[in-house]
């Protein structure tokens, strides 16, 4: 396959309606991801939560007496503030205090408090009653009780139970590969440890779709390719596709992308990316140096330029060129994977990059229906 030119993103011609997303933060809207819209914007979960029969039930104590069953209602809840609200009526329907469930601001953990105005003033939560069930959806460790306070703080992070990322793609659909970003500065905010899921399905219904990848993490990209030989990334066009991230223990209380490709790319047959590969480093950090010779420095982005040589392009796959660049000239940004097949990299997902033209791409016919072209590319902050 070679270098890839990733020239036609599903996701950016589908109405908003038809792109949805499990939560968000309402500073950092789902919308940000598409659109060409700068790599600086980005999605961030808000808190999605599924309660259902096996995970809602907590017993707890108000006096050492009487246990009682605080039952949380069965539910999706799209933000923090809508699940803790659900966890806190399920304490006061079943109890007597009045009860506050919050997240903890510099641990991310889920915290459990009561006023002790009511039943005995005490807060006993049984996490080792057998009927408790909501112990590892609030991350509370359910070999021992908790007893003689009215705070808890869960033993573990819990941002959510997953997020999920969804497309009604219009039409039955097979692209040919998937690319999620984050930030140039920060790469993409998810956890090493978590699940990342690729799914398709012909309808919207995922309990068993049809495709379903394990994508694997990279600070860089998430990358997922279909073979050099199949059609697709599925044996046959899907019209949903979602993307599932299970990452409970995310230390920073969310998961964030910039920027998602579900689409096709390009790849001329006959013509090639030829060596050397220029790759060059500008850092934009802004230096003063005072009248003593002390430096102060602002430190901004360090971006990337690449330089990519195509050689031996026919008629036709120059032409494909031509239209691409007519698409994006140097305003639209565009993905591009140099090494789809780790020749010189590590691995695919470091060097597939979110970039723009820097200037207009130079093309020279060398010989009849033999084209060259130079391009020069750097990525987007």
């Amino acid at each position: 396959m070679g270098a890839l030119v990733l020239s036609e993103n599903y996701l950016n011609s589908i109405d908003s309606a038809d792109r949805s997303v499990s939560s968000e933060d309402s500073d950092f809207l789902s919308s940000n991801l598409y659109d060409d819209l700068p790599r600086s914007l980005t999605w961030r979960s808000a808190g999605y939560f599924e309660v259902d029969s096996s995970n809602k039930v907590i017993r707890f104590e108000e006096t050492t007496s009487t246990p009682l069953t605080a039952t949380i209602a069965e539910s999706n809840y799209a933000s923090d503030a809508d699940f803790f609200a659900a966890v806190k009526s399920a304490l006061e329907t079943a109890g007597a205090s009045t009860y506050t469930v919050e997240r903890d601001s510099t641990t991310k953990k889920i915290k459990i408090t009561s006023d002790g105005s009511g039943g005995g003033g005490i807060l006993n939560l049984l996490w080792t009653d057998g009927s408790t069930t909501a112990a590892d959806l609030l991350g509370f460790d359910d070999s021992a009780d908790d007893s003689s306070a009215l705070t808890y703080t869960a033993d573990n992070i819990r941002i959510h139970t997953s997020d999920w990322i969804k497309w009604d793609l219009g039409a039955s659909s097979n692209p040919d590969v998937f690319v999620a970003i984050g930030k140039r500065s920060t790469g993409v905010n998810i956890s090493t440890s978590a699940t990342i899921t690729l799914e398709g399905n012909t309808t919207d219904n995922w309990t068993s779709p049809q495709y379903s990848q394990s994508v694997s993490f990279d600070e860089s990209a998430l990358v997922t390719l279909k073979a050099a030989t199949d059609d697709g990334l599925h044996t046959s066009a899907l019209r949903y596709w979602r993307l599932t991230i299970v990452d409970k223990a995310n230390a920073n209380g969310f998961v964030e992308l910039a920027g998602l490709y579900l689409g096709e790319y390009y790849s001329p047959a006959s013509g090639k990316a030829q060596f050397p590969f220029n790759i060059d480093t500008k850092d934009y950090s802004k230096l003063s140096r005072t009248d003593k010779g002390v430096v102060y420095a602002t430190r901004n982005e360090r971006v990337e330029t690449f330089g990519i040589n195509w050689r031996f392009l026919t008629t036709t796959e120059k032409e494909q060129f031509d239209i691409i660049y007519k698409d994006v000239g140097q305003s639209k940004p565009f993905y591009v994977i140099p090494d789809s097949e780790t020749e010189f990299s590590s691995d695919v997902n470091y060097l597939t990059k979110y970039v723009r033209f820097s200037g207009d791409p130079s093309i020279s016919l060398e010989k009849p229906n033999l084209w060259a072209a130079s391009w020069r590319v750097a990525e987007e902050v």
